[in-house]
């Protein structure tokens, strides 16, 4: 006779596996989400490809960034502004060389994306090749100016808060500062801002 989980005076012995049992299913969940993620950055689907950058960005999944540096050579690459978005948010020093010369590769929308990125890797690495492009005359000017702006987001540095509104569109030589500098006169206030505070941003 059986009541209330009782048989023949014994209980009941629930069946449970064992806790060990589900470490590797822990481990292959993320390593199966690895997977699906790198198989997605290797699609010739845009929707696909797309999703997978996104999800590498917002899951700030740092071992597939490399995948993403060959989108930063051209802006016609269909995902080269989520590509730059992504490295942002990961935050790695490591792909700031890439991003430094993505600002050269596009127009001021594309510029401006890769700005915020190295501004949003916050890394003193990022001033010494920054000042190289805002100071030199042979860059775009689209590109120095997003460099300057750039370089005075990472640093806050007071002298020079001037700079610090994103440049826009670029209508002529001299936008948006043409009240205060010229285009050589924010080149040389870098350049000898540059030379005098560099050691206090060492690039770590």
């Amino acid at each position: 006779m059986e009541r209330d989980g009782i048989d023949n005076g014994k209980k009941r012995r629930r069946r449970t596996l064992p806790v060990y049992w589900a470490i590797p299913i822990l481990l292959l969940v993320p390593v199966g989400g690895w997977l699906v993620l790198s198989a997605c950055l290797t699609s010739s689907d845009f929707g696909v490809r797309s999703w997978g950058v996104l999800m590498v960005g917002r899951l700030r999944i740092a071992t597939l960034a490399p995948r993403l540096v060959p989108s930063l050579k051209s802006p016609e690459h269909f995902d080269f502004d989520l590509s730059v978005w992504a490295l942002g948010r990961i935050g790695d020093p490591r792909y700031i060389p890439p991003l430094i010369d993505a600002l050269e590769v596009g127009g001021s929308a594309e510029t401006e994306e890769v700005a915020e990125a190295l501004i949003a890797i916050d890394s003193p690495r990022a001033l010494a090749p920054l000042t190289a492009v805002a100071t030199d005359s042979g860059k775009s000017l689209t590109a120095r100016r997003y460099a300057r702006y750039a370089i005075t987001r990472i640093t806050r540095a007071p002298d020079l808060q001037d700079f610090v509104r994103s440049p826009g569109p670029i209508r002529n030589e001299d936008y948006p500062f043409d009240a205060k500098y010229t285009e050589t006169q924010q080149q040389e206030i870098f350049r000898k801002w540059w030379a005098k505070n560099k050691d206090r941003y060492p690039a770590k």
